[in-house]
């Protein structure tokens, strides 16, 4: 049976217009749209939204499980065109807006009023249902420290790892010397209340510690005030397993691996047992000075 012409004019019509119409719909759904922070900021004032900011890199790998999962998350998307308008900036190269914002660690996303003043942000990868918790919590009054805060109160001030998360949040936040009592807190009583904090004391925490002395002094000068003190203990001869574990982790924060070779010299020539429990925190150090007699 023949088809006649305009049977096939108008499925090719429809055809056409079905995938315009399924890109168009694509196309809305996508949560970045292209153009300057400046034009955000004007398009988020006059529909009464939130600028959404993703600061990125090319090579950050939980920024790119951001992008194939949580912001292609249909729920998310629908949060999104309701609520902010969104832009992707990759940090490296727009330098001077994540200098403005203290950009630090990828990815960073930050929810921003239609006047660029900060609401919250959430650093590292979220998935679908975390940010959007985390999102409306912001969006309600409930930062980044109110949720840390409240965790912490739900588990208790004793708990070493929920009091190192408030910490986290309080350093996101600029909150440095608060974020600092905290952390200390952590390195002095952590382990105290929860002895499997101890691995996690003597490596996160002095990681810790170490990046955010890397932009506020008085975080270095209270880890040179316990290294110095534990270096006291050790010499006089009345310090714990404890201070030989911990004098050589505050000296590889500080940078200052040297004095620690000088320590276990001193406290094996005079054959104290201490000098052993030293040996296994700087076995590296030793291999690299060549010292291969010492490392049976």
């Amino acid at each position: 049976m023949p088809t006649h012409p305009h049977s096939a004019f108008n499925f090719t019509v429809s055809t056409l217009l079905a995938v315009v119409l399924f890109s168009s719909a694509v196309h809305a759904e996508e949560p970045f749209t292209s153009g300057t922070f400046k034009s955000a900021c004007a398009l988020a004032l006059s529909t009464h939204r939130i600028v959404l900011v993703d600061f990125y890199t090319t090579w950050c790998g939980p920024c790119k499980k951001l992008d194939e999962t949580t912001w292609k998350d249909p729920s998310v998307r629908a949060w999104l065109a309701k609520t902010a308008v969104s832009r992707k900036i990759d940090a490296e190269k727009q330098t001077e807006l994540a200098f403005k914002y203290k950009i630090g660690a990828y990815p960073t996303i930050l929810l921003l009023k239609s006047d660029g003043t900060e609401i919250d942000r959430l650093i590292g990868y979220r998935d679908p249902k975390t940010f959007l918790t985390e999102a409306k919590q912001a969006l309600s009054g409930q930062d980044g420290v109110a949720r840390a805060k409240a965790k912490l109160k739900g588990a208790g001030s004793s708990q070493p790892m929920e009091r190192m998360r408030y910490a986290d949040a309080l350093v996101e936040k600029g909150r440095l010397a608060e974020a600092l009592k905290e952390y200390l807190w952590c390195l002095d009583e952590g382990d105290k209340h929860d002895p499997s904090f101890a691995g996690v004391r003597l490596s996160f925490l002095l990681s810790s510690l170490h990046t955010l002395g890397e932009t506020y002094p008085p975080a270095f000068a209270a880890l040179r005030q316990r290294r110095d003190a534990a270096s006291t203990a050790l010499e006089s001869g009345s310090a714990s397993v404890g201070r030989a574990m911990d004098y050589p982790a505050y000296n590889r924060e500080l940078g200052e691996q040297a004095a620690t070779i000088a320590m276990y010299d001193r406290l094996k020539a005079k054959k104290s047992p201490l000098a052993s429990t030293m040996q296994l925190f700087i076995f590296d150090q030793l291999l690299l000075l060549r010292r291969y007699s010492e490392l049976t």
